[in-house]
């Protein structure tokens, strides 16, 4: 394998004798060395025969000889040449290439190689102890780099192959109808301060067991749900938050797979050496030290994607045997204009015997190009004499503002806003649409909502960085729901705030019911301006994949709307067909779910931040210690373990009862009890301390000055697929009343 160039073009001297040494150390290792030399010890092969007695040795007979022998058949079967080029290459780093899968197949051999000004498209400049690496997917078969320092021209070198369609024996030709780009996506990763040290060894990072309390402060967004409990002696003034069995994959201790590009059920195949596996280990359990790529996100300070860029694969099928370079400018969400670039290396394995006209490529581009333009053509015409009667009617013009019927893509395409829903089945790691609803609620809030708004991301770019907008989160989820098979609908509207978007599904054609994806929860819409209840207020119109409607009703009165959208009377709908869809089709993959210590994170989590709050506690009240009790944190679980539950299903736990009975037959008489319980969205420590000091009622529980207080804490983690985690965690306090210190005194 060349690093592009004409494949006549002689080798450089210097990497001819890399080459060579590199096959003589590969038939070193083979023992073809030790058999030739044993065969000429035996005189089976004359290097200077006597004139007159045996004939000359010339190659032709050497190699005869040889095959004789099965020597060649051997070599044939055993040497890996790409292996060969590959480790003579001028790398830095050494990456072994693995044989090909299978070979009635073709792959794409994609190699990451460096990139070039990252640092300007990041929201945050990149120092040497943040992260970069870059993910890629192509039909649907994902591959992640290993984390590398951050840098502007950071080097990646990782390698990965992709199945293409079809079988290797079939025409190349056949390949140039699947336009679907190579897309890669370039994450950066702030490490928490004072937690995360780099790793001189490897890719993976490592935690700190000894936190520092005076974490720096960030503007990362954290979601926070508190709850707050105060229960004296007569039983509990203010009722807590029940509890419920856990979920089964967030319980027990799991192993920490190190990072690699195999990260899905049908991902691409790794050639990147991995590192940093963290094997099970039996015993007691014990605080999280290693992590893998995905925990490394899972516990950043922030994550930001730097840019993203698509790529036209069939490049490389021009190509006979050479390597296919591209530097590709990556583009921005947030950012205008180019943010750096990617070098990126292609070539189709095994090599083309006769490839592809370079003719025929730009043939089949221009084609796509004028079917895009035709299909957009064709449905602007439609959509603007859609939109000429709509507008007359006077109620409909209340709902101006909040009417979208196109949405621009990641890739500046404008396409229906029907283009961006699609039944979704992405494995089995969510197995209801609750689930599916809960997992959307928690990816994280993009800062800047106003100009990621102006484009949508692609669900790879979605799922890599576990960010998104409001309206991402209701196509994300809308998409999921239809997979299920349920009537799912996203909405443009408006809440008491301003534009907003959400799902509908229908039970049936005259009953509704709204799901919020910031929160995962359900409304009526007959709940509609009441406390807690739906919090949207008007509708503008509903879609899905293949339909699109303008609702006709009053902007006002959401409990008293009709939801029969193929009423023509109520709703007027904009035809919206299968060719009216430019782009390529997308494609469907699993959801990465990585094995997870749950119990480890849990115990480091706490570690860290009972020393960060005692050390908090010591500098606020001046250097007064803190107690904290195990048994009490024990009790505490009860009520984390229904927390999620109650998330899942919006209903209060069945345990509620249980965790008061645990807490009165555990506090002594006399004591008070008080616990405030928070949720977060992230493995981060300073994070969590942050959230945890903006609560009046935590801030209030730590600045406790009586005798003989103890405090307890203790946090639950449930993980969710790619680096999706739901993190609950309870601080509570115990310490004798006025009464009863007394009592003591007395006796």
């Amino acid at each position: 394998m060349s690093n592009g160039g004409s494949s006549n073009a002689p080798l450089h001297p210097e990497e001819l004798d890399r080459l060579k040494k590199a096959a003589q150390e590969q038939l070193k290792s083979l023992g073809v060395d030790d058999q030739i030399k044993s065969l000429v010890a035996a005189k089976r092969l004359h290097p200077n025969p006597i004139k007159g007695k045996e004939p000359g040795l010339t190659p032709e007979r050497a190699m005869a000889q040889l095959k004789g022998q099965g020597v060649i058949a051997q070599v044939a079967k055993t040497i890996n040449l790409s292996e060969i080029v590959e480790n003579s290459s001028f790398s830095s780093r050494r990456q072994p290439l693995r044989a090909v899968p299978s070979m009635s197949k073709r792959y794409l051999h994609v190699k990451i190689k460096s990139g070039i000004g990252l640092a300007l498209g990041s929201s945050a400049a990149i120092s040497s102890n943040d992260h970069l690496l870059v993910c890629g997917e192509l039909f649907g078969q994902r591959f992640r780099s290993a984390p590398v320092h951050g840098t502007a021209a950071p080097t990646f070198e990782t390698s990965a192959l992709i199945e293409l369609p079809g079988h290797a024996a079939a025409d190349p030709s056949t390949l140039l109808t699947h336009r679907q780009p190579l897309h890669l996506v370039v994450l950066h990763a702030q490490p928490a301060p004072a937690l995360l040290t780099p790793h001189d060894a490897s890719d993976t990072a490592r935690m700190s067991t000894s936190p520092s309390a005076s974490t720096t402060a960030t503007t990362a967004s954290i979601g926070i749900a508190q709850r707050s409990h105060s229960w004296g002696q007569q039983g509990p003034s203010t009722p807590g938050p029940g509890s419920a069995p856990m979920r089964g994959h967030s319980s027990g201790s799991g192993s920490n797979a190190g990072s690699a590009a195999n990260i899905t059920p049908n991902a691409a195949y790794s050639l990147t050496a991995t590192s940093g596996q963290q094997s099970h280990q039996q015993g007691p359990i014990r605080p999280v030290t290693s992590v893998s790529t995905t925990d490394l996100l899972r516990m950043s300070n922030k994550v930001d994607v730097v840019g993203t860029c698509h790529i036209d694969w069939r490049q490389a099928l021009t190509n006979t045997g050479e390597v296919n370079c591209h530097n590709v400018q990556l583009t921005s969400q947030a950012h205008a204009g180019s943010v750096g670039m990617i070098s990126v290396d292609l070539e189709v394995t095994p090599s083309l015997a006769e490839p592809v006209e370079p003719a025929a490529l730009r043939a089949q581009t221009d084609a796509e190009a004028r079917r895009d333009m035709e299909a957009m053509a064709s449905f602007s015409g439609r959509m603007k004499e859609w939109w000429q009667e709509f507008s007359h009617d006077t109620l409909s013009r209340r709902q101006e503002g909040s009417l979208r019927l196109t949405c621009m893509g990641e890739d500046g395409l404008l396409r229906p806003c029907c283009a961006f829903v699609k039944p979704l089945q992405l494995g089995r790691v969510l197995a209801t649409p609750r689930e599916a609803a809960r997992f959307v609620s928690l990816l994280a809030p993009k800062e800047s909502q106003e100009t990621a708004a102006n484009r949508l991301c692609s669900l790879h770019t979605l799922l890599e960085s576990c960010q998104a907008t409001q309206a991402e989160k209701a196509m994300l989820l809308a998409s999921l729901l239809l997979g299920y098979g349920l009537d799912a609908w996203v909405c443009f509207g408006a809440d008491a705030v301003g534009q907003q978007t959400w799902v509908l599904t229908r039970p049936s054609k005259d009953v509704a019911l709204f799901w919020d994806p910031s929160s995962g929860m359900r409304h009526s819409p007959s709940s509609a301006g009441q406390p807690k209840g739906c919090p949207f207020r008007s509708i503008a119109c509903v879609f899905n994949q293949q339909r699109l409607y303008g609702n006709l009703q009053a902007a006002e009165g959401l409990a008293a709307a009709s939801y029969v959208v193929e009423d023509p009377a109520r709703w007027r709908e904009l035809p919206v067909h299968v060719h009216d869809i430019p782009g390529a089709p997308g494609m469907r993959f699993d959801l990465h779910m990585q094995p997870f210590d749950s119990a480890g994170h849990e115990l480091r989590l706490e570690s860290e931040l009972k020393k960060a709050l005692s050390d908090h506690r010591a500098e606020s009240l001046g250097h007064t210690p803190t107690a904290w009790d195990d048994n009490m944190a024990y009790v505490l679980m009860s009520s984390l373990a229904g927390h999620e539950q109650e998330a899942l299903t919006g209903q209060p736990s069945a345990n509620h009862e249980d965790f008061q009975q645990c807490v009165k037959r555990s506090i002594p008489p006399g004591c008070m009890f008080k616990g405030s319980s928070q949720h977060h969205r992230t493995l981060c420590s300073s994070l969590v301390l942050q959230g945890m000091l903006r609560e009046t009622a935590i801030r209030d529980m730590l600045a406790t000055q009586v005798t003989d207080v103890h405090f307890a804490l203790r946090v639950k983690i449930v993980a969710y697929p790619e680096h999706v985690c739901s993190v609950w965690l309870m601080l509570a306090l115990k310490y004798p009343t006025a009464r009863s210190a007394r009592g003591s005194r007395d006796t």
